[in-house]
């Protein structure tokens, strides 16, 4: 009888040596920090574009409106000057009725609150005898730092700027937006500042 006896060594279990381990945690480390400067460099810069697009649509939507209602008033009725120039912090147009007959108008007035920073306008709607009928006011634009509107005269005197109310045939708009906001809304010093600075046609008063 043959007896055999099994005494070869187990196989050496290959492992990672603390070097390997060390370095392939740092490099790790700096690709995780590379990735993640990225994805948020990222995120900023498309919430800095978000900003700008969202200005642009506002402001023009609010100089589309404004534009409107000065080429159908027929003068102001209120002109809130500032320092004796020809620009002014508010205004309040007439906007005649359709009918021809009707000698009364709607008011409707543009008014930039500083502390709000809000540019907004408000309709005071009557009827044929000039009794109020409604009033609604809506909010143009956020986020507005300064503005002020330019009187100027048209006609035989162009490119003079007005000194009284009932001197202005032609209003201009100029604006300056600055938002500093995250992809929600909400404001952080974490993402650029989107400025945005806005001078408008000179819009005429046609029915002037």
């Amino acid at each position: 009888m043959t007896t055999m006896s099994n005494n070869r060594k187990p196989a050496a279990t290959a492992a990672f040596s603390l070097v390997e381990v060390m370095i392939a945690a740092a490099l790790g480390a700096v690709i995780f920090t590379a990735v993640m400067s990225t994805f948020l460099m990222i995120g900023r810069s498309g919430a800095v574009l978000s900003n700008y697009i969202s200005m642009e649509t506002q402001a023009r939507r609010a100089l589309e409106k404004f534009g409107e209602d000065t080429r159908m008033s027929n003068g102001l009725s209120s002109w809130t000057s500032i320092s004796g120039t020809n620009t002014a912090s508010s205004v309040v147009l007439k906007i005649p009725h359709v009918s021809l007959t009707d000698t009364n108008v709607n008011l409707v007035t543009y008014t930039f609150n500083s502390a709000g920073k809000t540019f907004t306008r408000t309709e005071v709607d009557t009827d044929s005898s000039g009794t109020t009928t409604s009033t609604t006011t809506s909010t143009l634009l956020t986020n507005v730092t300064n503005l002020v509107f330019n009187g100027w005269i048209s006609g035989s005197n162009p490119n003079v700027p007005a000194a009284f109310s009932n001197q202005v045939d032609e209003l201009q708009l100029a604006l300056a937006l600055r938002v500093q906001a995250n992809e929600y809304g909400n404001s952080t010093s974490a993402v650029a500042a989107a400025s945005n600075f806005v001078v408008s046609a000179r819009y005429i008063m046609r029915n002037k």
